[in-house]
């Protein structure tokens, strides 16, 4: 497998139910700067990436990790994230469903510490996905499933893909 990291940084709200604008905070004690994008708790939100995928993808299916921390609420309360993508070959028209959703719970565990969620299940993309595409990543947080009070903030998303190549 290979990987591929979507930074909170690289994110953009989507122009419908965008969750906020990638941010810096810092952790005060240590000077620790990082970028968060804030993903209400009682509206679903979303934001997107564009990518090329390296070569060496080789297709098919992928799974997501998601990293986060919060803004607020209490332990033990969970959180659900959301998944789904599209690829496009050369001149696939832009405007084409995206695969089939696939979402992840985590427990919240403390306020600003590093969370991670379990792996996803297989991430179908649609269109017909290959190596050296360009594909779009659209990640939520579904409220309507999870019971996090707070602000869920999301700091970067791990793709994992099976490669086809040991090099692009």
């Amino acid at each position: 497998t290979r990987t591929l990291i979507l930074t909170a940084a690289g994110s953009t709200p989507t122009t419908t139910i965008g969750a906020s604008v990638p941010t810096v905070i810092e952790a005060g004690t240590n000077d620790i700067d990082y970028y968060v994008v804030d993903f209400d708790a009682s509206t679903e939100e979303r934001v997107f990436w564009n990518v090329v995928l390296p070569d060496n993808y080789g297709g098919g299916t992928v799974t997501a990790i998601f990293y986060w921390t919060n803004a607020g609420g209490q332990s033990g309360e969970d959180v659900v994230w959301g998944i789904k993508a599209r690829a496009y070959a050369n001149d696939d028209a832009i405007d084409q469903a995206y695969g089939t959703e696939v979402t992840v719970s985590d427990d919240w565990l403390a306020q600003n510490d590093v969370q991670a969620t379990a792996a996803t299940g297989a991430i179908t993309i649609g269109g017909s996905p290959a190596g050296g595409q360009y594909f779009v990543f659209n990640v939520g947080r579904k409220v309507a499933s999870d019971d996090l009070t707070g602000d869920a903030r999301l700091l970067s998303v791990k793709i994992e893909y099976l490669a086809n190549a040991y090099s692009d």
